[in-house]
Protein backbone atom coordinates (compact mmCIF):
# COMPACT_ATOMS: atom_id res chain seq x y z
CA UNK A 1 0.00 0.00 0.00
CA UNK A 2 1.25 3.47 -0.92
CA UNK A 3 0.70 6.75 0.87
CA UNK A 4 -1.20 8.77 -1.69
CA UNK A 5 -0.61 12.51 -1.07
CA UNK A 6 -4.29 13.44 -1.41
CA UNK A 7 -5.33 10.77 1.11
CA UNK A 8 -2.51 11.70 3.50
CA UNK A 9 -3.54 15.38 3.34
CA UNK A 10 -7.15 14.49 4.13
CA UNK A 11 -5.94 12.61 7.21
CA UNK A 12 -3.74 15.52 8.34
CA UNK A 13 -6.60 18.00 7.93
CA UNK A 14 -9.03 15.71 9.79
CA UNK A 15 -6.70 15.14 12.76
CA UNK A 16 -5.76 18.81 12.88
CA UNK A 17 -9.40 19.80 13.39
CA UNK A 18 -9.42 17.58 16.49
CA UNK A 19 -6.11 18.37 18.17
CA UNK A 20 -5.12 21.72 16.61
CA UNK A 21 -1.47 20.74 16.23
CA UNK A 22 0.89 21.01 13.27
CA UNK A 23 1.27 17.62 11.62
CA UNK A 24 3.33 16.06 8.86
CA UNK A 25 3.03 12.72 7.12
CA UNK A 26 6.13 11.38 5.40
CA UNK A 27 6.28 8.54 2.89
CA UNK A 28 8.64 5.54 2.98
CA UNK A 29 11.46 7.71 1.56
CA UNK A 30 11.05 10.39 4.22
CA UNK A 31 9.47 12.91 1.85
CA UNK A 32 6.72 15.05 3.39
CA UNK A 33 3.59 14.22 1.39
CA UNK A 34 1.07 16.03 3.59
CA UNK A 35 1.36 18.80 6.15
CA UNK A 36 -0.51 21.56 7.94
CA UNK A 37 2.33 23.76 6.59
CA UNK A 38 1.90 23.59 2.82
CA UNK A 39 5.41 24.99 2.26
CA UNK A 40 6.93 21.80 3.69
CA UNK A 41 5.18 19.41 1.31
CA UNK A 42 7.64 17.77 -1.06
CA UNK A 43 10.70 18.40 1.13
CA UNK A 44 12.88 15.74 2.74
CA UNK A 45 12.36 15.05 6.44
CA UNK A 46 15.69 13.53 7.43
CA UNK A 47 14.45 12.36 10.83
CA UNK A 48 11.63 10.40 9.23
CA UNK A 49 14.07 8.81 6.80
CA UNK A 50 16.42 7.85 9.62
CA UNK A 51 13.56 6.51 11.76
CA UNK A 52 12.43 4.17 9.00
CA UNK A 53 15.98 2.97 8.35
CA UNK A 54 16.73 2.34 12.03
CA UNK A 55 13.54 0.46 12.80
CA UNK A 56 13.02 2.46 16.01
CA UNK A 57 9.55 2.87 17.55
CA UNK A 58 9.79 6.66 17.78
CA UNK A 59 12.14 9.57 17.26
CA UNK A 60 11.96 12.66 19.50
CA UNK A 61 13.49 15.91 18.24
CA UNK A 62 14.27 18.51 20.90
CA UNK A 63 15.46 21.39 18.69
CA UNK A 64 14.61 22.73 15.24
CA UNK A 65 17.04 22.17 12.39
CA UNK A 66 15.45 23.67 9.29
CA UNK A 67 18.53 23.02 7.16
CA UNK A 68 18.09 19.31 7.86
CA UNK A 69 14.36 19.55 7.17
CA UNK A 70 12.89 18.95 10.62
CA UNK A 71 11.48 20.72 13.65
CA UNK A 72 11.18 19.70 17.27
CA UNK A 73 8.46 17.25 18.14
CA UNK A 74 7.83 13.51 18.00
CA UNK A 75 7.85 11.22 14.96
CA UNK A 76 6.33 7.75 14.89
CA UNK A 77 6.15 5.08 12.16
CA UNK A 78 2.86 4.33 10.36
CA UNK A 79 2.49 0.56 10.30
CA UNK A 80 -0.24 -1.35 8.45
CA UNK A 81 -0.24 -5.17 8.57
CA UNK A 82 3.37 -5.21 9.69
CA UNK A 83 4.54 -2.92 6.88
CA UNK A 84 5.99 0.52 7.65
CA UNK A 85 4.44 2.85 5.11
CA UNK A 86 5.76 6.11 6.42
CA UNK A 87 5.96 8.40 9.42
CA UNK A 88 3.60 10.78 11.19
CA UNK A 89 5.17 13.75 12.94
CA UNK A 90 3.67 16.12 15.51
CA UNK A 91 5.42 19.48 15.74
CA UNK A 92 5.84 21.18 19.12
CA UNK A 93 7.49 21.00 22.51
CA UNK A 94 8.26 17.27 23.06
CA UNK A 95 7.05 17.54 26.63
CA UNK A 96 3.65 18.66 25.34
CA UNK A 97 3.19 16.55 22.20
CA UNK A 98 4.77 13.26 23.28
CA UNK A 99 1.60 12.29 25.12
CA UNK A 100 -0.38 12.75 21.91
CA UNK A 101 2.04 10.73 19.82
CA UNK A 102 0.57 7.25 20.26
CA UNK A 103 -2.97 8.56 19.87
CA UNK A 104 -2.19 10.33 16.60
CA UNK A 105 -0.19 7.36 15.35
CA UNK A 106 -3.14 5.06 15.97
CA UNK A 107 -5.63 7.52 14.47
CA UNK A 108 -3.52 7.76 11.32
CA UNK A 109 -3.26 3.97 10.98
CA UNK A 110 -6.99 3.46 11.55
CA UNK A 111 -7.89 6.09 8.96
CA UNK A 112 -5.51 4.53 6.43
CA UNK A 113 -7.04 1.10 7.01
CA UNK A 114 -10.49 2.60 6.40
CA UNK A 115 -9.23 4.15 3.16
CA UNK A 116 -7.78 0.79 2.15
CA UNK A 117 -11.11 -0.94 2.84
CA UNK A 118 -13.03 1.71 0.91
CA UNK A 119 -10.64 1.34 -2.02
CA UNK A 120 -11.21 -2.43 -1.98
CA UNK A 121 -14.99 -1.91 -1.96
CA UNK A 122 -14.70 0.62 -4.77
CA UNK A 123 -12.63 -1.81 -6.81
CA UNK A 124 -15.21 -4.53 -6.21
CA UNK A 125 -18.05 -2.23 -7.27
CA UNK A 126 -16.16 -1.21 -10.42
CA UNK A 127 -15.40 -4.83 -11.29
CA UNK A 128 -19.04 -5.81 -10.76
CA UNK A 129 -20.25 -2.88 -12.87
CA UNK A 130 -17.88 -3.74 -15.74
CA UNK A 131 -18.88 -7.40 -15.57
CA UNK A 132 -22.62 -6.62 -15.76
CA UNK A 133 -22.01 -4.20 -18.65
CA UNK A 134 -20.16 -6.96 -20.47
CA UNK A 135 -23.09 -9.35 -19.98
CA UNK A 136 -25.51 -6.71 -21.30
CA UNK A 137 -23.55 -5.12 -24.14
CA UNK A 138 -20.35 -7.07 -24.72
CA UNK A 139 -18.99 -10.36 -26.01
CA UNK A 140 -20.06 -13.33 -23.87
CA UNK A 141 -18.57 -16.03 -26.08
CA UNK A 142 -15.52 -16.55 -23.85
CA UNK A 143 -17.34 -18.62 -21.23
CA UNK A 144 -14.15 -19.63 -19.39
CA UNK A 145 -13.20 -16.01 -18.70
CA UNK A 146 -16.78 -15.18 -17.77
CA UNK A 147 -16.93 -18.00 -15.24
CA UNK A 148 -13.66 -16.94 -13.61
CA UNK A 149 -14.93 -13.39 -13.08
CA UNK A 150 -18.39 -14.61 -12.05
CA UNK A 151 -16.89 -16.92 -9.42
CA UNK A 152 -14.83 -14.05 -8.02
CA UNK A 153 -17.97 -11.91 -7.72
CA UNK A 154 -20.08 -14.81 -6.40
CA UNK A 155 -22.38 -14.33 -9.41
CA UNK A 156 -24.27 -17.39 -10.63
CA UNK A 157 -24.31 -17.20 -14.43
CA UNK A 158 -26.99 -19.86 -14.70
CA UNK A 159 -29.42 -18.57 -12.08
CA UNK A 160 -32.58 -16.94 -13.47
CA UNK A 161 -32.88 -13.17 -13.06
CA UNK A 162 -35.53 -10.49 -13.41
CA UNK A 163 -34.22 -7.08 -14.49
CA UNK A 164 -35.60 -3.75 -13.27
CA UNK A 165 -34.38 -0.44 -14.68
CA UNK A 166 -34.99 2.77 -12.72
CA UNK A 167 -34.84 6.25 -14.14
CA UNK A 168 -36.32 8.93 -16.40
CA UNK A 169 -35.23 7.49 -19.75
CA UNK A 170 -33.53 10.00 -22.04
CA UNK A 171 -31.68 11.56 -19.12
CA UNK A 172 -29.67 10.36 -16.17
CA UNK A 173 -31.59 9.30 -13.10
CA UNK A 174 -29.32 11.56 -11.06
CA UNK A 175 -26.46 13.94 -11.57
CA UNK A 176 -23.11 12.15 -11.13
CA UNK A 177 -22.69 13.76 -7.71
CA UNK A 178 -26.15 12.59 -6.61
CA UNK A 179 -25.61 9.10 -8.03
CA UNK A 180 -22.39 8.72 -6.04
CA UNK A 181 -23.50 10.68 -2.99
CA UNK A 182 -20.89 13.42 -3.25
CA UNK A 183 -21.18 16.77 -1.53
CA UNK A 184 -22.63 15.22 1.62
CA UNK A 185 -25.66 13.79 -0.15
CA UNK A 186 -26.92 10.24 0.13
CA UNK A 187 -26.07 8.54 -3.15
CA UNK A 188 -29.14 7.15 -4.89
CA UNK A 189 -27.15 4.03 -5.78
CA UNK A 190 -26.35 3.46 -2.10
CA UNK A 191 -29.97 4.13 -1.20
CA UNK A 192 -31.17 1.38 -3.54
CA UNK A 193 -28.45 -0.98 -2.29
CA UNK A 194 -29.61 -0.40 1.28
CA UNK A 195 -33.23 -1.09 0.32
CA UNK A 196 -32.07 -4.39 -1.20
CA UNK A 197 -29.85 -5.26 1.75
CA UNK A 198 -31.81 -8.36 2.75
CA UNK A 199 -31.65 -9.94 -0.72
CA UNK A 200 -28.96 -11.25 -3.07
CA UNK A 201 -30.08 -8.89 -5.82
CA UNK A 202 -27.37 -6.95 -7.67
CA UNK A 203 -27.57 -3.19 -8.13
CA UNK A 204 -25.37 -1.29 -10.63
CA UNK A 205 -25.42 2.10 -12.39
CA UNK A 206 -26.04 1.81 -16.14
CA UNK A 207 -25.89 4.90 -18.39
CA UNK A 208 -26.75 7.21 -15.51
CA UNK A 209 -29.70 5.09 -14.38
CA UNK A 210 -29.92 2.16 -11.98
CA UNK A 211 -30.30 -1.48 -12.91
CA UNK A 212 -31.29 -4.14 -10.40
CA UNK A 213 -30.93 -7.84 -11.19
CA UNK A 214 -33.47 -9.55 -8.94
CA UNK A 215 -33.15 -13.22 -7.99
CA UNK A 216 -36.89 -13.11 -7.35
CA UNK A 217 -38.95 -14.83 -10.08
CA UNK A 218 -42.36 -13.70 -8.84
CA UNK A 219 -43.16 -10.65 -11.00
CA UNK A 220 -45.71 -9.36 -8.48
CA UNK A 221 -43.06 -9.44 -5.74
CA UNK A 222 -40.50 -7.72 -7.98
CA UNK A 223 -43.05 -5.06 -8.90
CA UNK A 224 -43.85 -4.42 -5.24
CA UNK A 225 -40.15 -3.99 -4.40
CA UNK A 226 -39.61 -1.76 -7.43
CA UNK A 227 -42.56 0.44 -6.49
CA UNK A 228 -41.18 0.85 -2.96
CA UNK A 229 -37.78 1.85 -4.39
CA UNK A 230 -39.39 4.38 -6.76
CA UNK A 231 -41.32 5.94 -3.89
CA UNK A 232 -38.21 6.17 -1.69
CA UNK A 233 -36.10 7.85 -4.38
CA UNK A 234 -38.93 10.18 -5.41
CA UNK A 235 -39.59 11.33 -1.86
CA UNK A 236 -35.90 11.94 -1.14
CA UNK A 237 -34.99 13.73 -4.39
CA UNK A 238 -38.44 15.12 -5.27
CA UNK A 239 -38.21 13.72 -8.81
CA UNK A 240 -40.51 11.47 -10.82
CA UNK A 241 -38.91 8.03 -11.00
CA UNK A 242 -40.07 5.25 -13.30
CA UNK A 243 -39.20 1.59 -13.46
CA UNK A 244 -39.40 -0.97 -16.23
CA UNK A 245 -39.33 -4.68 -15.37
CA UNK A 246 -38.36 -7.43 -17.80
CA UNK A 247 -39.65 -10.94 -18.16
CA UNK A 248 -37.42 -13.60 -16.58
CA UNK A 249 -33.96 -14.30 -17.96
CA UNK A 250 -33.29 -18.03 -17.65
CA UNK A 251 -29.51 -17.51 -17.52
CA UNK A 252 -26.77 -15.03 -18.46
CA UNK A 253 -27.28 -15.57 -22.21
CA UNK A 254 -30.68 -13.84 -22.01
CA UNK A 255 -29.64 -10.83 -19.94
CA UNK A 256 -28.97 -8.56 -22.94
CA UNK A 257 -32.41 -9.28 -24.39
CA UNK A 258 -34.13 -8.79 -21.02
CA UNK A 259 -32.29 -5.50 -20.47
CA UNK A 260 -33.88 -4.22 -23.70
CA UNK A 261 -37.26 -5.30 -22.34
CA UNK A 262 -36.66 -3.42 -19.09
CA UNK A 263 -35.53 -0.33 -21.03
CA UNK A 264 -38.66 -0.47 -23.19
CA UNK A 265 -40.89 -0.95 -20.15
CA UNK A 266 -39.28 2.04 -18.43
CA UNK A 267 -40.02 4.20 -21.48
CA UNK A 268 -43.61 3.02 -21.44
CA UNK A 269 -43.87 3.81 -17.72
CA UNK A 270 -42.53 7.33 -18.31
CA UNK A 271 -45.01 7.97 -21.14
CA UNK A 272 -48.08 6.40 -19.55
CA UNK A 273 -48.81 9.19 -17.10
CA UNK A 274 -49.99 6.48 -14.73
CA UNK A 275 -48.12 3.82 -12.82
CA UNK A 276 -44.47 4.42 -12.07
CA UNK A 277 -43.70 0.72 -12.56
CA UNK A 278 -44.46 -1.24 -15.73
CA UNK A 279 -43.78 -4.90 -16.49
CA UNK A 280 -42.84 -5.75 -20.09
CA UNK A 281 -45.82 -7.25 -21.91
CA UNK A 282 -45.48 -8.41 -25.51
CA UNK A 283 -49.28 -8.20 -26.00
CA UNK A 284 -49.49 -4.53 -25.02
CA UNK A 285 -49.73 -1.85 -27.72
CA UNK A 286 -46.88 0.34 -26.43
CA UNK A 287 -44.57 -2.67 -26.44
CA UNK A 288 -45.64 -3.74 -29.93
CA UNK A 289 -44.73 -0.26 -31.17
CA UNK A 290 -41.17 -0.79 -29.99
CA UNK A 291 -40.79 -3.58 -32.56
CA UNK A 292 -41.89 -1.35 -35.47
CA UNK A 293 -39.02 0.54 -37.17
CA UNK A 294 -39.03 4.26 -36.38
CA UNK A 295 -38.87 5.06 -40.09
CA UNK A 296 -42.18 3.23 -40.66
CA UNK A 297 -43.90 5.00 -37.77
CA UNK A 298 -42.53 8.43 -38.73
CA UNK A 299 -43.74 7.93 -42.30
CA UNK A 300 -47.18 6.92 -41.03
CA UNK A 301 -47.40 10.02 -38.81
CA UNK A 302 -46.25 12.33 -41.59
CA UNK A 303 -48.79 10.99 -44.08
CA UNK A 304 -51.62 11.02 -41.51
CA UNK A 305 -51.07 14.66 -40.57
CA UNK A 306 -49.90 15.85 -44.00
CA UNK A 307 -52.63 18.53 -44.12
CA UNK A 308 -51.75 19.93 -40.67
CA UNK A 309 -49.17 22.45 -39.62
CA UNK A 310 -47.12 21.67 -36.50
CA UNK A 311 -49.49 23.46 -34.10
CA UNK A 312 -52.51 21.62 -35.50
CA UNK A 313 -50.71 18.28 -35.35
CA UNK A 314 -49.85 18.77 -31.67
CA UNK A 315 -53.43 19.90 -30.92
CA UNK A 316 -55.00 16.88 -32.64
CA UNK A 317 -52.63 14.43 -30.98
CA UNK A 318 -53.44 15.94 -27.58
CA UNK A 319 -57.17 15.55 -28.31
CA UNK A 320 -56.70 11.92 -29.35
CA UNK A 321 -54.50 11.16 -26.32
CA UNK A 322 -57.20 12.40 -23.97
CA UNK A 323 -59.92 10.56 -25.93
CA UNK A 324 -58.07 7.23 -25.65
CA UNK A 325 -57.07 7.84 -22.04
CA UNK A 326 -60.76 8.04 -21.10
CA UNK A 327 -61.69 4.98 -23.16
CA UNK A 328 -63.57 6.94 -25.81
CA UNK A 329 -65.81 8.66 -23.25
CA UNK A 330 -66.10 12.18 -24.68
CA UNK A 331 -67.90 13.52 -21.60
CA UNK A 332 -65.01 12.56 -19.31
CA UNK A 333 -62.46 13.89 -21.80
CA UNK A 334 -64.33 17.21 -21.99
CA UNK A 335 -64.54 17.36 -18.20
CA UNK A 336 -60.76 16.91 -17.95
CA UNK A 337 -60.33 19.97 -20.19
CA UNK A 338 -63.10 21.95 -18.41
CA UNK A 339 -64.96 22.38 -21.71
CA UNK A 340 -68.45 21.47 -22.93
CA UNK A 341 -68.84 17.94 -24.40
CA UNK A 342 -69.90 19.50 -27.71
CA UNK A 343 -66.61 21.40 -27.82
CA UNK A 344 -64.71 18.16 -27.47
CA UNK A 345 -66.83 16.55 -30.21
CA UNK A 346 -65.87 19.49 -32.43
CA UNK A 347 -62.21 18.66 -31.82
CA UNK A 348 -62.79 14.99 -32.74
CA UNK A 349 -64.54 16.08 -35.92
CA UNK A 350 -61.52 18.22 -36.72
CA UNK A 351 -59.36 15.08 -36.45
CA UNK A 352 -61.54 13.40 -39.08
CA UNK A 353 -61.53 16.52 -41.27
CA UNK A 354 -57.74 16.92 -41.21
CA UNK A 355 -56.66 13.26 -41.32
CA UNK A 356 -59.50 11.47 -43.02
CA UNK A 357 -59.61 9.05 -40.08
CA UNK A 358 -62.54 8.86 -37.69
CA UNK A 359 -61.52 7.86 -34.13
CA UNK A 360 -65.09 6.59 -33.53
CA UNK A 361 -64.73 3.95 -36.27
CA UNK A 362 -62.98 0.72 -35.12
CA UNK A 363 -60.46 0.41 -37.98
CA UNK A 364 -59.56 4.11 -37.96
CA UNK A 365 -59.44 4.09 -34.17
CA UNK A 366 -56.87 1.25 -34.18
CA UNK A 367 -54.58 3.14 -36.55
CA UNK A 368 -54.90 6.42 -34.65
CA UNK A 369 -54.31 4.58 -31.35
CA UNK A 370 -51.07 3.19 -32.75
CA UNK A 371 -49.95 6.66 -33.85
CA UNK A 372 -50.82 8.26 -30.49
CA UNK A 373 -49.04 5.54 -28.53
CA UNK A 374 -45.94 6.01 -30.68
CA UNK A 375 -46.08 9.79 -30.31
CA UNK A 376 -46.33 9.56 -26.51
CA UNK A 377 -43.39 7.18 -26.38
CA UNK A 378 -41.29 9.54 -28.50
CA UNK A 379 -42.21 12.48 -26.29
CA UNK A 380 -41.12 10.52 -23.22
CA UNK A 381 -37.62 10.16 -24.71
CA UNK A 382 -37.21 13.91 -25.24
Amino acid sequence: MFLLPEIAQQIVDEINTTISRDLNIMDSDGIIVASTDAARVGTLHTVARDLLKSGQDSYIVHTDDLTAGYRRGINLPITIKGERLGVVGITGDPAEVSGLGKVIQKMTEIMLIEVQQQAALSYLETTKHNFIERLLFGDVSDTRNLRITANGLDFDLFAPKTLALFGPIGDSLMLPSELAGQGGGVGVLRMVQNLLKSSQSICVPINGNILVLFDEMNLAAVRAQALSICQSISSFYDRSIYCGISQHARDYTELAQKYKQALTACRVAASSGGSAVVVFNEQSLPFIIQSIPEYTMNTLMASTFARCDEAERVELLATLSLYFKHGGNTALAAEALFIHPNSFLYRLNKVKLKTGLDPRQPMDCSLLGLIVAYYNLQMSKN
